[in-house]
């Protein structure tokens, strides 16, 4: 869970109310933001935020911002508003199958000193870390706004084609360099690093801002106690990430009485202004707060509640509650999100406990128990079990018409998985340092695609991997485990891309095609660096069982 430290002074003020020192009351306070306390030494408070999913609180201006609500000091949506400017940002073709998006902002009007300055690097670190997955979704960038000369450009150089001097370097650099050389390329140079070109930004002058993800310019890209406003960007490779990272930023930096100014950004003849301070509007259905939560309130109580957990109430009706979802509660996917926010106001204490009124015998599923079995039998031929993620890259499958996964953590998680057999032999392709003969199987979903529907199967998968994997040796293995299981089969002849033609075979069950098994073919072999003979089954557990 993130953690972070703060002055609680700081704290103390931008609440606006004096909070208790005591380990326990304050404990109990926080618990309204999902937060904990871990420590509290002198002006030092230390916190971990109990919720992954809530970006916004892992700095003390969202904390504060949360907590007044919660408190009932400033309840309601919060409002932030950005200034129209005329700064300007373009976008050069060369980034798009790099680094393609970009979203900026001007804050003006600041005064830093120490502890905001390091509160502004806690968040940025935390937000290239975790919610921009190491900064390859996304990454934040911050400068002095009054060392720039707009419009800025967003290109890309060959890795020897420009210099600057990196941020807590003395000499000039090419990207080149800093990658192999800079403690930060080094670090996160694997992102761009097999690109040809790099990412980076320049101003009109010509001078370089930074080279997004890696690392700013130590001439605009450092921020002091004299520095009074700022430009701040985010590159990525989501938009929305990059969009809701700098929403983040600059409302945090609005809360310590910056003045946001948005910035054209420029892509060819389109183009887009940011930030984008627009809340949403969910609907809540009564009904449903009282299944949920188990309580009957009024439309005054519900109000009240939702307010001071920082979200705006459009409109009530006698079924419904019209809520404005603040953009920065990046959070909120469904209305059970905000009737939890509802809960956590009311206070879960608060919530009197009924006994059950109804009772169950609990036991396992028919296909559990098929499992445990077939488990057993194939650990006897030597195979050991793994297991798998649902979600993969869509390039491992050889079916490409599979689920694929809006705005994916990352590029080798962006679809789900139609079959097991390209998953296990990624897997052996990752293990080829490892002794041979390997020989693993896995039980597990398959989620199938047809036309706008989606139906998940069962599936077991066997891959062996060695100098003596055969076609022999599969279909003896194969009719071993159909024959301990009592199942009535045939075998006949089966094309299948990833198996030698002629070395393929599919099993029959009730005249339908349940699995197939075979010997991989070279081409197949050759796609996962395999050097070693492989055969593999793949079953329909549910065929198989009927």
């Amino acid at each position: 869970m993130p953690t972070f430290d703060f002055s609680f002074k700081d704290f103390q003020n931008l609440v606006g109310k004096k909070l208790p020192r005591n380990h326990e009351k304050l404990w109990d306070i926080l618990l309204f933001v999902k937060s904990e306390v871990e420590e509290l030494e002198g002006d030092t408070l230390n916190v971990e935020v109990a919720d992954t999913n809530r970006p916004d609180l892992w700095c003390v201006e969202g904390l504060a911002r949360a907590l007044k609500g919660a408190l009932n000091l400033e309840t309601g949506l919060p409002v932030y508003k950005s200034k129209k400017s005329n700064y300007e940002l373009k976008v050069d073709k060369s980034v798009k199958k790099i680094r393609p998006y970009i979203a900026c902002a001007v804050v003006k009007n600041l005064n830093f000193n120490d502890p905001i300055i390091q509160q502004l690097i806690q968040l940025q670190l935390k937000l290239d870390t975790t919610y921009g997955r190491r900064r390859r979704k996304s990454a934040i960038g911050i400068y002095d706004f009054d060392r720039i000369k707009f419009p800025v450009t967003y290109k890309t150089v060959k890795p020897g084609g420009i210099s600057f001097i990196p941020l807590g370097f003395e000499k000039r650099m090419t990207p080149e360099e800093i990658l192999s050389e800079h403690p930060k390329g080094i670090e996160f140079g694997s992102i761009i690093s097999s690109c040809k070109k790099y990412p980076i930004l320049v101003d009109a002058d010509k001078k370089v801002l930074s080279m997004p993800p890696i690392i700013n310019s130590d001439d605009v890209g450092k921020i002091t106690e004299a520095t009074k406003n700022v430009f701040v960007e985010v590159t990525g490779t989501s938009l929305s990430n990059v969009i809701s990272a700098l929403n983040l930023v600059a409302s945090t930096l609005a809360d310590r009485g910056g003045t946001v100014e948005n910035v054209k950004v420029k892509y060819g003849r389109k183009a887009m202004m940011t930030p984008v301070f627009k809340s949403e509007i969910f609907r809540i259905n009564k009904a449903s707060i009282i299944k949920r939560l188990g309580i009957e309130l009024n439309d005054k109580r519900i109000r009240d509640l939702l307010e001071r957990a920082r979200f705006g109430v459009k409109k009530v009706t006698d079924d419904s509650v019209s809520v404005q979802v603040p953009f920065y509660r990046t959070d909120i996917m469904h209305e059970f999100d905000v009737i939890e926010d509802i809960g956590i106001m009311y206070g879960y204490e608060n919530i009197i406990s009924e006994d059950l009124k109804i009772s169950t015998n609990g036991g396992l599923l028919g296909l559990s128990d098929y499992t445990r079995v077939l488990r057993k039998l194939i650990a006897g031929l030597g195979y050991q079990e793994i297991l798998n993620y649902y979600r993969v890259d869509k390039e491992v499958l050889f079916n490409a018409d599979c689920v694929e996964i809006a705005n994916p953590m990352s590029n080798s998680m962006n679809a789900l998985r139609n079959e097991l057999l390209p998953v296990s032999l990624n897997f052996l392709s990752r293990n080829t340092h490892n002794e041979y003969p390997q020989k693993i199987f896995e039980v597990g979903r398959v989620f199938e695609k047809k036309k706008a529907e989606v139906s998940e199967h069962n599936h077991l998968i066997l891959v062996a991997c060695g100098a003596d994997a055969d076609f022999t040796t599969v279909r003896q293995e194969t009719e071993w485990v159909l024959n301990n299981l009592s199942v009535k089969y045939e075998i006949k002849e089966y094309d299948h891309g990833a198996f030698i033609k002629g070395r393929c075979a599919a099993i029959i069950i009730k005249d339908k095609v349940a699995g197939y098994f075979g010997e991989i073919n070279p081409e197949t072999l050759a796609r996962f660096n395999l050097e070693n003979p492989a055969i593999a089954l793949e079953l329909n557990l549910k065929k198989l069982m009927q």
